[in-house]
């Protein structure tokens, strides 16, 4: 709305004293307007009520203010066929909407989405992810709020009091007015009426009862992921209140708990209720509520990034819901309470709480971790690739402090050479689908000729230009796999990583110290050991040769082997083909198998089956012979073996697991993630 974009600019603190002094003279107005509370009805038995003053009206109004949110979103397939901008709104509305927000509030529109940047598909993820800049208005009442809340309900438990826009506010027996006792209602079966002894006189807490409260705080306690059976129901906003606008009704410190669930269902919706010390009652700390043993870490979205908040100089009536889920923010590890964790504040002091971390005791006692010491990072991952950046993002996302070593960029890996993105992105689906995408040119020129379309000359491919653009494509999303961990706060170290103990990593010479060890290191191509192996290629070589090979033999049926020989078929090279059993494919259906290989067949691929290769040997003129268990093939100009993968698992230990007590069942739970 236009009223929204024109008070966008103005500053927090500054918009909040004028609101707070425009509703203080509005609560003053309404204080003196206010009639005197009458009593009305027969005998003893007295029905309270109270004269709606002029600006009740206003009392009960929300209180918007306007947030600005950089949120990372993963959008499914499934919902793009909407257009984006609309797609993305359909994803933030069932993130944020109707949702408490830790230390904001509670979102009640996503009206404004002012860029969308990404759109990449990152590996092992089937969902573009998105970084999202968005407004919403979120509710929050400032101290000194008037809400005014009705009667809904009256049962043997207590009342159940309506908002207006919220009718899920219990006042349970021990919080009424004392004495009160119980009566049945004769118009509702089941129901009671509360009935209050004041001086001799009882005064009956009727359907017409209107009670106003005074927010003195709003508060929001640190998320428990799980509840124990006896503790009360958690609420993530907790808004304490009095009732002390009528000399007859003082009720005062209630502390009304707004509660939805956490995403996933985790919790039950239920709203719970405490109340401070006040005139000899028992006090109950909002602080105080049990939490749970060993809490695990909460499975969470990314940690939505406040860019502005600005509150609006206008009142709105707004009609939403309270019980949808809600959007837990991720708990910290344990050594996070400095400046990495990702609490979202603002500057109004009323609000400024910062989430406390639970400490996850069970990732202590079960890899050797001292407590209280203090290490360089929560978690170091070797290795960033798939697993790795992943893993690294989310913990980061979670509050960790992380670093992750990865040796430098290379197109073909080695012992010294490798890259952020891992086999996928730099020596695998990437550059493959690349060299896929080129082949299939061949084929539609060929049929193109039956379509009318014909050519003055026969088109030719260009080996290097295709090595060139892959690489620059290649060199482009290592750069955003940067920039990804960079954005997380993931420290990026470049060098070998080598475990001298279980929480000290020597980087190049540089030591490091991490609670946690993440061993993430992937796996390369296995060339079996046989005479003349070191003539051979493996699928990195395949992917970056300096020439087009003329005639390659590849080694393998599995499905890697057979997309090379498309890829190189496609090229026009002559492709050889030689597989130890009958048929492709081992494990795939046998109707697959068998139509696979007689279409490439068709397309010249020649295969050899039951052939074990045995030796290769090179000729003075340069080219490859490959002996196998039915003869000698000759002419190649590359052998390519895709015969498996295997996971790098030789990571250089420093020190002997066997002479670490505990040192093997450490390593045991380290994991391991093959690219």
């Amino acid at each position: 709305p236009p009223q929204i974009e024109e008070r966008k600019n103005i500053s927090l603190s500054l918009a909040d004293s004028q609101c707070r002094s425009l509703y203080l003279v509005l609560w003053l107005s309404g204080l003196l307007s206010q009639k005197a509370a009458t009593v009305q009805g027969q005998g003893r038995r007295r029905t309270l009520a109270r004269s709606p003053s002029l600006s009740l009206a206003l009392f009960q109004s929300l209180h918007p203010f306007q947030v600005r949110i950089e949120h990372t979103l993963r959008v499914p397939p499934d919902i793009l066929r909407l257009p984006l901008a609309e797609a993305i709104k359909v994803e933030l509305e069932k993130l944020f909407l109707d949702k408490v927000v830790s230390n904001l509030g509670l979102c009640v529109s996503v009206y404004d989405i002012r860029s969308i940047e990404g759109g990449f598909i990152f590996p092992s993820e089937g969902a573009a992810t998105y970084t999202v800049v968005f407004t919403v208005i979120m509710f929050r009442p400032f101290v000194g709020e008037i809400i005014g809340a009705k009667l809904k309900e009256s049962d043997a438990n207590g009342l159940r009091l309506s908002l207006g826009f919220f009718d899920d506010i219990y006042v349970p027996v021990n919080l009424l007015p004392q004495p009160s006792r119980p009566e049945p209602d004769p118009r509702k079966r089941g129901r009671v009426t509360w009935i209050w002894d004041y001086n001799g006189e009882d005064f009956i807490i009727d359907w017409q009862d209107e009670i106003r409260f005074q927010v003195r705080s709003v508060n929001y306690p640190p998320v428990p992921i799980e509840q124990l059976n006896e503790s009360k129901p958690f609420a993530p906003m907790v808004i304490t209140v009095s009732s002390s606008m009528n000399r007859h009704l003082i009720w005062d410190h209630w502390i009304l708990m707004v509660q939805a669930p956490f995403h996933g269902g985790l919790m039950q919706n239920k709203l719970s209720r405490k109340k401070e010390k006040k005139k000899g009652f028992r006090k109950t700390s909002s602080r105080a509520q049990k939490k749970p043993s060993s809490p695990e870490m909460a499975s969470s979205f990314t940690t939505p990034k406040l860019t502005t908040s600005t509150t609006l100089l206008f009142s709105k009536n707004l009609s939403f819901s309270l019980s949808s889920p809600f959007l837990s923010l991720p708990v910290n590890l344990t050594s996070l309470a400095r400046a990495r964790s990702r609490s979202i504040f603002l500057n109004d002091h009323h609000h400024h709480r910062q989430r406390r971390g639970f400490i996850t005791a069970s990732a202590e006692s079960e890899n050797g971790a001292e407590i209280g010491r203090k290490y360089d990072f929560d978690l170091f991952t070797i290795g960033a690739g798939s697993g790795g950046v992943r893993a690294s993002r989310f913990a980061a996302n979670f509050g960790a402090s992380v670093a992750v070593c990865e040796l430098p960029f290379a197109t073909i890996s080695s012992d010294t050479t490798g890259g952020v993105g891992g086999t996928c992105v730099l020596r695998g689906c990437v550059p493959k689908k690349l060299l896929v995408y080129a082949s299939k040119y061949s084929h539609e020129f060929e049929e193109s000729h039956g379509f009318g379309w014909s050519y003055d000359n026969e088109p030719k491919h260009d080996w290097s230009t295709l090595m060139a653009n892959k690489n620059a494509e290649l060199h482009r999303l290592t750069g955003i796999y940067k920039n990804v961990l960079k954005n997380s706060g993931v420290t990026l170290i470049e060098g070998r990583g080598k475990i001298v103990d279980p929480h000290t990593v020597d980087v190049d010479g540089k030591i490091y110290s991490a609670k946690n060890i993440l061993i993430s290191v992937g796996g390369r191509p296995f060339i079996p050991e046989i005479p003349g192996s070191e003539y051979a290629i493996d699928s990195d070589a395949a992917l970056d040769l300096p020439s087009k090979p003329e005639k390659i033999a590849i080694v393998g049926g599995g499905y890697i082997a057979l997309e090379f020989a498309g890829i190189f078929n496609g090229l026009n090279s002559e492709v050889h083909v030689f597989i130890r059993q009958k048929k492709v494919l081992r494990g795939f259906d046998e109707e697959v198998r068998d139509f696979l290989g007689e279409q490439m067949s068709v397309r010249g691929i020649e295969f050899h089956t039951e052939e074990s290769p045995q030796a290769i040997t090179k000729s003075a003129d340069g080219t490859l012979s490959l002996k196998t268990s039915k003869g000698t093939i000759e002419g190649f100009s590359h052998v390519m073996f895709a015969t498996g993968r295997r996971p790098n698992t030789k990571v250089c230990i420093l020190f002997n697991l066997l002479e670490v007590p505990g040192g093997i069942s450490r390593f045991m739970k380290l994991l391991f993630v093959k690219a």
